[in-house]
């Protein structure tokens, strides 16, 4: 029996794009070569297609031209965070109308849910949540974090050493040694949007609060 072995090719959307890494991507991708080997195309966070559109990073919106790329070649979306209305949009968008639907309902037995009911002023209510546990606080927008963070090192001063902030618009040196110093315990507690979200391993991160 001859032994098949598979390989994966990873590829950010923007690569799909305009840019001279696209043209190579353009290139393998009419290769009827690579055609004939490509066993499934797998989107990773789909859940973004629907929530950035063409608002934030537009290459998403267009994740449905991949379609006509491969015709015939399965697609599978991967999400946690997918709420029922997201899911049609988002099946709408890919034309995946007739596709099968897989749904993992449990939850992870070392993570717990909690919702607390908080006072008209938000960051009050944030005091109280942070000690000495290493935490991620996430922000819709960057001038609210921004103003909890100087909220947190005015009331809470014996944090302040301990705090962070992570968002878009920082440098990549400033992303990079903040994120850097919270994966070796020089920040407890970051405050960031949901970028931090994306491509980080920090497993001893105890408590999350949206």
């Amino acid at each position: 029996m001859q032994r098949r072995v598979q390989s994966s090719l990873y590829v950010a959307r923007d690569h799909f794009g305009h840019s001279p890494t696209s043209k190579l991507v353009h290139k393998l991708w009419h290769n009827t070569r690579w055609q004939d080997q490509l066993l499934a195309m797998v989107v990773d966070e789909v859940h973004c297609v629907e929530k950035w559109n063409d608002k934030f990073r537009s290459e998403y919106a267009r994740l449905d031209e991949l379609r006509n790329w491969s015709p015939g070649v399965p697609f599978v979306d991967i999400t946690v965070t997918l709420t029922a209305d997201a899911l049609t949009q988002t099946s709408d968008k890919l034309f995946l109308s007739k596709a099968n639907l897989l749904r993992v309902e449990a939850i992870p037995t070392n993570v717990r849910l909690e919702v607390h009911t908080q006072p008209k002023n938000a960051e009050k209510g944030l005091t109280r949540l942070l000690g000495e546990n290493k935490t991620i606080v996430y922000f819709e927008y960057i001038d609210h974090l921004l103003d909890a963070f100087q909220y947190l090192k005015r009331e809470r001063p014996e944090l302040q050493g301990w705090l962070g902030v992570y968002f878009s618009t920082l440098r990549p040196q400033q992303r990079a040694a903040t994120i850097n110093k919270f994966m070796e315990g020089g920040i407890r507690v970051l405050l960031a949007t949901d970028i931090v979200g994306m491509g980080y391993d920090i497993p001893d991160v105890i408590q999350v609060i949206q």
